[in-house]
Formats: C-alpha cells, structure tokens, sequence
C-alpha cells in the first residue's frame, strides 16, 4: 500500500467525526490548515495538517450547530500535463504540469464542506489516552 493509499484511508476512515478545530495560519511563509476531528469516546480523535496548500475552501450551513462530516473524499493528483479534473479544473489558479508535486484533493460533504489541495499532509491519531482505555 503506498503512502497516498494509507493517507486515503485514515482520512475517509473520519466520515462521521465533528470538527472540533480548524485553523488556518502562516507557518514559515506557507499557509497551514489544521482540521481537529473528534468522534467521543469509541473513537481516536484525530487531525489532519496540510502545507503547501494551492486550493482551499470552506463553507458551512448557518442552522447547523454541529460541523459534522457526513462524507469525505481524498484523491491523490500525481504531476501530469493533464487537465484538472472537472470539479477542480474552475478551480485551481494555476495550469497542471510533470513540474508540480504529489498532491492530495481531499473533500467533504454535510454541514461543513471543505475542499483542500496540498502538496503535503500529515495525520495525527490520538493513542494511549485514558478515555480510550475500555
């Protein structure tokens, strides 16, 4: 299983989380996106770091108070001279080259809807804690 194949699957393995962070900040003149996920006690809380972001949006339902994932995707975008695909090609400022990194397309669907495209990404799972403990 390839790095991109296991990033994959902890980051669907989240449908269902609420998001209890999300913050967007300047780390060393790139922008970084921190997205805390949280389940309660029968699942490991989990947060996904992104860096090197070239496309980011965020929406949410005004009438929802709990920002629930119902649904998340994440598709690998290998370097390729290749259009985007349809749903990111209005998108991206920016033309697909062989030139540009490895980057993940990760989205999601419900009351808050995200769409990221990093070139790196990181996953943290909450271990150990005494909540978990059963």
């Amino acid at each position: 299983m390839s790095v991109f194949d296991e990033v994959r699957r902890l980051i669907t393995s989240c449908e269902g989380y609420t998001i209890h962070l999300l913050d967007l900040s300047l780390v060393d003149g790139s922008d970084a996106l921190e997205l805390g996920l949280h389940w309660g006690i029968s699942k490991p809380d989990m947060v996904i770091s992104f860096r090197r972001i070239y496309y980011m949006a965020i929406g949410r339902s005004p009438n929802d108070d709990i920002p629930l994932l119902d649904k998340i995707e994440a598709t690998e975008l290998a370097p390729d001279d290749s259009a985007w695909p349809d749903d990111l090609d209005k998108k991206m400022n920016l033309v697909r080259t062989t030139d540009l990194p490895n980057m993940l397309w990760l989205r999601t669907e419900g009351p808050v809807r995200l769409e990221v495209v990093a070139a790196m990404v990181s996953i943290h799972q909450e271990v150990g804690s005494s909540k978990m403990i059963r």
